[in-house]
Protein backbone atom coordinates (compact mmCIF):
# COMPACT_ATOMS: atom_id res chain seq x y z
CA UNK A 1 0.00 0.00 0.00
CA UNK A 2 1.27 3.42 -0.73
CA UNK A 3 1.31 6.27 1.89
CA UNK A 4 0.31 9.61 0.24
CA UNK A 5 0.58 12.66 2.75
CA UNK A 6 0.31 16.38 2.82
CA UNK A 7 3.19 18.58 4.13
CA UNK A 8 3.29 22.06 5.57
CA UNK A 9 6.31 24.57 4.74
CA UNK A 10 7.54 27.46 6.67
CA UNK A 11 6.83 30.35 3.88
CA UNK A 12 8.27 33.52 4.80
CA UNK A 13 6.29 34.45 8.01
CA UNK A 14 3.17 32.04 7.38
CA UNK A 15 3.45 28.39 6.79
CA UNK A 16 1.14 26.98 3.78
CA UNK A 17 0.34 23.82 3.25
CA UNK A 18 2.44 22.45 -0.04
CA UNK A 19 1.39 18.64 -0.69
CA UNK A 20 4.80 17.10 -0.77
CA UNK A 21 4.75 13.14 0.53
CA UNK A 22 5.12 13.01 3.66
CA UNK A 23 5.45 15.52 6.00
CA UNK A 24 8.24 15.27 8.91
CA UNK A 25 5.78 14.29 11.60
CA UNK A 26 4.25 11.57 9.18
CA UNK A 27 8.01 10.44 7.80
CA UNK A 28 8.48 9.73 11.76
CA UNK A 29 5.45 7.62 11.34
CA UNK A 30 6.55 5.79 8.40
CA UNK A 31 10.21 5.08 9.83
CA UNK A 32 8.76 5.24 13.78
CA UNK A 33 11.98 5.10 15.51
CA UNK A 34 14.38 5.70 13.06
CA UNK A 35 14.48 9.37 13.05
CA UNK A 36 17.78 9.51 10.76
CA UNK A 37 15.89 7.67 8.17
CA UNK A 38 13.25 10.26 8.84
CA UNK A 39 15.22 13.29 8.24
CA UNK A 40 17.43 11.88 5.46
CA UNK A 41 13.78 11.41 3.45
CA UNK A 42 12.86 14.98 4.59
CA UNK A 43 16.15 16.47 2.93
CA UNK A 44 15.84 14.53 0.30
CA UNK A 45 12.49 15.78 -0.42
CA UNK A 46 14.09 19.58 0.25
CA UNK A 47 16.84 18.75 -2.08
CA UNK A 48 14.96 17.69 -4.92
CA UNK A 49 12.40 20.70 -4.58
CA UNK A 50 15.40 23.02 -4.61
CA UNK A 51 16.43 21.94 -8.04
CA UNK A 52 15.01 25.34 -10.14
CA UNK A 53 11.95 24.81 -12.29
CA UNK A 54 10.91 21.36 -10.24
CA UNK A 55 7.71 20.97 -8.42
CA UNK A 56 5.21 18.58 -6.61
CA UNK A 57 8.16 16.83 -4.92
CA UNK A 58 6.03 13.89 -3.34
CA UNK A 59 7.48 10.91 -1.29
CA UNK A 60 5.71 7.42 -1.59
CA UNK A 61 6.34 4.12 0.32
CA UNK A 62 5.27 0.74 -0.44
CA UNK A 63 6.96 -3.12 0.14
CA UNK A 64 9.21 -4.22 -2.82
CA UNK A 65 7.06 -6.51 -5.09
CA UNK A 66 8.02 -8.14 -8.21
CA UNK A 67 11.74 -8.87 -7.68
CA UNK A 68 13.47 -11.85 -7.52
CA UNK A 69 16.13 -12.46 -4.23
CA UNK A 70 15.43 -9.36 -2.51
CA UNK A 71 18.38 -8.72 0.42
CA UNK A 72 17.20 -10.17 3.43
CA UNK A 73 15.52 -7.80 5.87
CA UNK A 74 15.11 -5.12 3.13
CA UNK A 75 11.58 -4.84 2.60
CA UNK A 76 10.92 -0.87 1.49
CA UNK A 77 10.54 0.16 -1.44
CA UNK A 78 10.96 4.40 -1.61
CA UNK A 79 9.78 7.08 -4.75
CA UNK A 80 10.43 10.46 -5.14
CA UNK A 81 7.98 11.81 -7.98
CA UNK A 82 8.40 14.65 -9.19
CA UNK A 83 6.87 17.15 -11.94
CA UNK A 84 8.44 20.87 -13.78
CA UNK A 85 10.97 20.81 -16.61
CA UNK A 86 13.79 20.61 -13.73
CA UNK A 87 12.93 17.01 -13.55
CA UNK A 88 15.27 16.56 -16.85
CA UNK A 89 17.94 18.25 -14.30
CA UNK A 90 17.52 15.83 -11.59
CA UNK A 91 17.25 12.56 -14.17
CA UNK A 92 20.51 13.68 -16.46
CA UNK A 93 22.50 14.02 -13.08
CA UNK A 94 23.53 10.36 -12.00
CA UNK A 95 25.72 12.02 -9.30
CA UNK A 96 23.15 13.33 -7.28
CA UNK A 97 21.03 10.74 -7.57
CA UNK A 98 23.51 8.50 -6.74
CA UNK A 99 24.43 10.87 -3.32
CA UNK A 100 20.67 11.30 -2.16
CA UNK A 101 20.21 7.10 -2.82
CA UNK A 102 22.78 6.09 -0.83
CA UNK A 103 21.71 8.53 1.62
CA UNK A 104 18.37 7.44 2.06
CA UNK A 105 19.77 3.78 1.23
CA UNK A 106 22.01 3.92 4.46
CA UNK A 107 20.36 5.49 6.55
CA UNK A 108 16.89 3.75 6.14
CA UNK A 109 17.67 -0.08 7.58
CA UNK A 110 14.35 -1.49 5.60
CA UNK A 111 15.01 0.32 2.66
CA UNK A 112 15.58 -1.91 -0.33
CA UNK A 113 15.18 0.37 -3.45
CA UNK A 114 14.21 3.78 -4.35
CA UNK A 115 13.18 5.26 -7.71
CA UNK A 116 13.26 8.93 -8.98
CA UNK A 117 10.23 9.57 -11.08
CA UNK A 118 8.92 12.21 -13.14
CA UNK A 119 5.50 12.25 -12.64
CA UNK A 120 3.07 10.69 -15.11
CA UNK A 121 5.46 9.46 -17.17
CA UNK A 122 7.70 6.25 -17.92
CA UNK A 123 10.93 8.37 -16.91
CA UNK A 124 12.48 7.20 -13.77
CA UNK A 125 15.83 5.45 -12.28
CA UNK A 126 16.23 2.86 -9.74
CA UNK A 127 18.59 2.54 -6.76
CA UNK A 128 18.97 -0.57 -4.27
CA UNK A 129 21.66 -2.68 -2.44
CA UNK A 130 24.18 -4.57 -4.72
CA UNK A 131 26.53 -6.41 -3.61
CA UNK A 132 26.36 -4.49 0.07
CA UNK A 133 26.16 -0.92 -1.58
CA UNK A 134 23.94 1.71 -2.66
CA UNK A 135 24.02 1.29 -6.57
CA UNK A 136 22.16 1.77 -10.06
CA UNK A 137 20.11 -1.27 -11.26
CA UNK A 138 20.90 -1.73 -14.52
CA UNK A 139 18.21 -2.32 -17.55
CA UNK A 140 17.31 -5.85 -18.28
CA UNK A 141 18.33 -7.24 -21.66
CA UNK A 142 15.20 -7.73 -23.33
CA UNK A 143 11.50 -6.35 -22.31
CA UNK A 144 10.05 -9.52 -25.20
CA UNK A 145 10.32 -12.31 -22.32
CA UNK A 146 10.36 -10.44 -18.64
CA UNK A 147 10.56 -13.68 -15.93
CA UNK A 148 7.72 -13.95 -13.46
CA UNK A 149 9.79 -11.89 -10.85
CA UNK A 150 12.69 -9.47 -11.66
CA UNK A 151 16.28 -10.34 -11.14
CA UNK A 152 17.52 -8.29 -8.30
CA UNK A 153 19.51 -5.12 -9.59
CA UNK A 154 17.55 -4.94 -12.70
CA UNK A 155 14.74 -2.71 -13.97
CA UNK A 156 12.87 -2.63 -17.00
CA UNK A 157 13.71 0.07 -19.82
CA UNK A 158 11.53 1.80 -22.50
Amino acid sequence: MIKVIPLLIASSIFAQPVFFQPPIAQVFKVQAGKPICSKTIFNTVQTLQNVPRTKNVRFKTSDVRGYANVPAGKTKFYQFVFQGSGSDDILNSPKMMETLAARVLLACNESAVLTFNLDRSDAFEMYGWLNGKPQRFTCYPSTDKLPAKMPWGQRICL
